[in-house]
């Protein structure tokens, strides 16, 4: 099993973060430095579509090529994985955008989700660049490459993007999301850790993570932010003191700021 990891240089290490954390959290529409503007900037495919489409515009003035690969994603010890797979087909693999023109991308799926079940993955596009060395992008002496990673979520029958949403048209499209989450804090060789897990059957999305204290004061626990897969648990280095009673606030799926069940708080100062 190839990891996407065992795949790219460390030159490529400083874009590839950069952009993923652009992808995190930038709805809508991705601007990129390359000039290539990507949407949208999540896909989704309910139990009942076999493809859905994304578009990238090329806003520069030279030729752009990108090489497109699909990957199953999945959190591994509270950390990302990405790994082969032929579950999603992208089209096409390679493609040259002309300057001011747009290219369509077709996600096609080869096999349905399993009932009551989600499955996630993430589209990587990879510049690829020009043969002309003064085209390539040169910053005091470092080439980089671009890279975009934008996520893929297939719905099984009884689940949809609604669902994710928090806003479909029954009660338990609504308790999906909000009942889902528990977190804890653990204490592991003098680091505490923040950990949120995810217990539900769909993903959730969180930023804006807040301690609120009995007293009113909230902390930030210290940038941490992001998806959270179905059945999967992530964790975050903890530099604020939390407080006996504090409650985690969190703002899940773009929806109001809500309150997430705490499981069992091992250490808290």
């Amino acid at each position: 099993m190839m990891r996407l990891t065992d795949l790219d240089g460390k030159q490529n290490r400083v874009a590839r973060l950069l952009m993923l954390v652009a992808a995190y959290f930038l709805t809508g529409l991705l601007p990129a430095a390359a000039a290539i503007l990507i949407w949208p900037t999540n896909v989704f495919i309910d139990s009942k579509e076999k493809a859905a489409a994304m578009w990238l515009e090329n806003r520069g003035d030279t030729l752009q090529t990108y090489q497109m690969r699909v990957y199953s994603w999945s959190h591994t010890g509270g950390k990302e994985e990405l790994t082969e797979q032929n579950d999603i087909v992208g089209s096409p693999p390679i493609m040259q955008i002309e300057p001011g023109k747009r290219q369509l991308v077709r996600l096609i799926r080869t096999t349905p989700a399993p009932p009551g079940k989600e499955l996630t993955y993430r589209v990587i596009l990879d510049e690829i660049p020009s043969v002309e060395p003064e085209a390539q992008k040169v910053t005091n002496g470092v080439k980089f490459r671009m890279r975009y990673s934008i996520p893929v979520f297939v719905f099984g029958e009884g689940l949809s993007s609604q669902s994710m949403q928090g806003n479909g048209k029954t009660d338990a499209d609504k308790a999906i999301v909000d009942n889902s989450l528990s977190w804890r804090i653990k204490n592991d060789q003098k680091q505490k850790t923040l950990e949120v897990s995810n217990k539900g059957p769909i993903h959730v999305h969180l930023r804006n993570l807040t301690f609120a204290k009995p007293d009113g004061m909230k902390t930030d626990p210290g940038g941490a932010a992001g998806y959270i897969l179905p059945g999967k648990t992530m964790s975050w280095p903890v530099t604020a003191k939390m407080g006996s009673g504090s409650t985690l606030l969190g703002i899940i799926n773009g929806k109001q700021l809500v309150r997430i069940n705490a499981a069992n708080v091992e250490e808290a100062d």
